[in-house]
């Protein structure tokens, strides 16, 4: 079973960080290394890092003065282990399947990366009608850089919703440009043009948190 590196970047998350902790230790698929990056909180999310440290031994915390999103995922990948590798924002969480079907899918079509459906939620975690990918107009299919159409709009710009190989990551020398806004696009936009193979899968894998205010921790690099 391939291990699944997942890096959580975290700056005073304290009242979502439960809910996405215990998201990702609850998947169906279990080999999975924990990364949670604390980018100097000053708020109470260290703590809970540190309490889920010690109820299960996949977890791991690096903790960093404060940088950013962009650095604090580069800092997560720099002691990533795995085979794979996925990102989930503090405010964010993932469905209980979310790891197994994007492992099954990279793992079953030797992709460079694969991408998932997901659906937006309310502040409360309630979820939102429709996945943000017509599941009908949008069934699963291998993206093609010269369909501009479909795969450059299923592409997206984040990186959450996406599994990717890591000795692909290794390859390009890759990593989140720091201090930017859009860093997600970059990264993403990179991955397109130098991947031989990109599959997307049309499940609902990830579940981004619109808050009251309108914005999620990666609506920028500032975790505004």
């Amino acid at each position: 079973m391939n291990k699944i590196s997942v890096i959580v970047p975290i700056y005073n998350s304290e009242n979502y960080l439960k809910e996405c902790i215990e998201s990702i230790l609850h998947q169906t698929y279990s080999n999975l290394e924990i990364i949670l990056v604390d980018d100097g909180s000053f708020d109470h999310s260290l703590d809970i890092c540190n309490q889920y440290s010690q109820m299960d031994s996949r977890i791991k915390i690096v903790y960093k003065e404060n940088g950013g999103l962009s650095s604090a995922r580069n800092a997560g990948l720099e002691v990533a282990t795995g085979e794979y590798v996925m990102f989930c924002d503090a405010d964010d969480f993932y469905l209980p399947t979310s790891c197994e079907i994007l492992e099954r899918e990279i793992t079953s079509k030797n992709a460079d990366y694969a991408i998932g459906n997901y659906i937006n939620c309310n502040e409360d975690s309630s979820l939102w009608n429709s996945p943000v990918f017509d599941m009908e107009k949008y069934p699963s299919f291998p993206l093609n850089i010269h369909d501009y159409q479909k795969s450059f709009y299923i592409m997206s710009s984040s990186v959450c919703n996406k599994i990717f190989r890591m000795s692909f990551i290794k390859k390009l020398q890759l990593s989140f440009v720091d201090k930017v806004p859009a860093e997600d696009a970059i990264f993403t936009t990179y991955c397109f043009m130098k991947a031989d193979s990109v599959f997307y899968v049309n499940d609902i894998i990830y579940v981004y948190r619109q808050r009251n205010h309108g914005t999620s921790i990666s609506t920028n690099n500032n975790y505004s």
